[in-house]
């Protein structure tokens, strides 16, 4: 708690860095965060979401072999190990098709300046090529 504002405000520049970059780029295979102007968050996340799994698996694999940490968003309650031992039997097909399809990019304290500007080069690769 006594670095809160600390942590806040280095988590803030890397969220508005994603949300400038895909402001900015105006990707049509993805899309990214809506808050409310009511709203407030501790920017401990920024995530995408793609139009279809296939894209989120690609672009997974494609920023891990470039040193990126892009990672599977959200699991459905209902199919975690957890709901299936529980036998959570429920037909979701919104949920689970938004589930594929969200990744979550990396935000964390350590993600330097050089960092950015390696993941900026990295996205252009990727996105560049999808359009």
């Amino acid at each position: 708690l006594e670095d809160y504002e600390i942590i806040i405000n280095k988590r803030k520049k890397i969220y508005d860095f994603y949300k400038n970059y895909f402001d900015k780029n105006n990707s049509t295979i993805v899309s990214t965060p809506k808050f409310s102007e009511k709203s407030s968050t501790n920017y401990h996340a920024f995530y995408i979401i793609f139009n279809d799994s296939e894209d989120s698996s690609e672009f997974i694999k494609f920023t891990k072999k470039h040193n990126i940490n892009c990672y599977i968003g959200y699991v459905p309650l209902h199919t975690s190990e957890m709901g299936v031992k529980l036998k959570l039997d429920i037909n979701l097909p919104q949920t689970e098709k938004i589930a594929s399809s969200v990744v979550r990019l990396p935000v964390h304290t350590n993600i330097t300046d050089n960092d950015l500007e390696h993941i900026e080069k990295t996205f252009d690769m990727f996105f560049n090529k999808k359009i």
